[in-house]
Formats: structure tokens, sequence, C-alpha cells
């Protein structure tokens, strides 16, 4: 039973293209191994039937209801946030600017205890578009900062931006961050409800 528990985490976290591709030759016997017992990775997928993408497990939320879904995008692995009613949208959201209000190309700035281990992007979804990191991290000169807005806090200091966030300057602010890469989710054509499918 532990082999088998072993294997189902295994299969869920990547993708037969991926292992048989990437893997040594002992991962591509694991892969033997998962499909004659029936074991392979999550798919979710819209309520058409078109791939999400490939589930990658709860543990990365700390909402139940949301599951992580790895995509590709122009070649780069990015994690979605879904759940049945499609993307979920980021409910505390950083955004950056060189500019002094909140206006030109965005940019994010990493976890820094995570950012060198991270094997993939991922996104933010703010109003109906997915933000995620692209490029090296580089110590940048921040002229503005957009942050969601908490309904249950105090009302916006700043300046409300179309995006329903919160603008402050931040004159003379050096932070670590990356070019981030805006994706409109509305593109893609997948159409709710979210599902998960098995092997």
């Amino acid at each position: 039973m532990r082999r088998l528990a072993c294997c189902a985490i295994i299969a869920l976290c990547l993708t037969p293209a991926l292992i048989e591709a990437k893997a040594p030759k002992k991962a591509v016997r694991t892969l033997a191994l998962l499909r004659q017992l029936g074991v392979g990775p999550l798919v979710v997928k819209d309520g058409r039937g078109n791939t999400v993408g490939t589930a990658i497990g709860p543990e990365i939320t700390t909402d139940p209801t949301v599951v992580g879904v790895l995509r590709n995008v122009n070649q780069l692995p990015v994690v979605f946030f879904v759940n049945a009613a499609g993307f979920a949208p980021a409910s505390n959201w950083t955004l950056s600017y060189a500019s002094g209000d909140c206006t030109g190309p965005p940019r994010l700035a990493p976890d820094i205890a995570t950012s060198g281990m991270l094997l993939y992007g991922v996104a933010q979804i703010i109003a109906g578009t997915a933000y995620f990191a692209t490029g090296p991290i580089a110590d940048t000169v921040v002229g503005s900062t957009e942050v969601a807005i908490d309904p249950e806090a105090s009302p916006c200091a700043g300046t409300v931006t179309a995006r329903g966030g919160c603008c402050f300057p931040a004159v003379g602010l050096i932070e670590p961050e990356a070019a981030a890469t805006s994706l409109d989710l509305s593109t893609l054509g997948l159409v709710p409800p979210f599902h998960v499918e098995g092997p």
C-alpha cells in the first residue's frame, strides 16, 4: 500500500511526457509501473472537455476548494489556481511599476525564500488576467505599488485603479523583482464548470 501511495503522489505531480522526456531510466520504469497499476496524473478539464492543466495538488493553497494546475504558456510552465467555477482570483496580490502612477509594464516581487527553487511560474489572477514572473530577478527601482483592496479593511488611501487595486507611490524604493507577463484568460476559451478526471 505504501508503494501504491508513493506512486500516486508521483503521478499527480508529473505528466508522462515530462517523465519520458526528462527523467532517467529509473523514472521511466516508475512510469511503466504506474501504467500497470492504472495510476496516472489527474487532469483538470473544463465544461467542454478541454484540458485546463495537470493537477499538482491542493496542498499549495490555503483554500481546500482550490487546486493548482500546471499549464504551459508559450513553452513556460505556469501554475494557475482553479476551482469548479473556473480560474480562482487572487485575494491578496501586489504589482509594482517603474512609473509613479501604476501605469506601464507591471513587475512582480517573488518570494525571496523560494524564488531560486521554484521550477515554474505562479500566476496571480487579477480581474480576469493572469500575471506571472518571467525573466531574471534583479534589484529594481519601484515608482509605485498596486495592491489588492481588502473589503474588510480601511478604504484605499491611494488611488483606486481600473483593476480594482489601490495604487501608492513608492519613490526611492528598491526591491528584487522580475518582469511580469500578462495573459487574458478569456483567450484560452475555457468554460466552467471545471472538473478533475483521473487516468
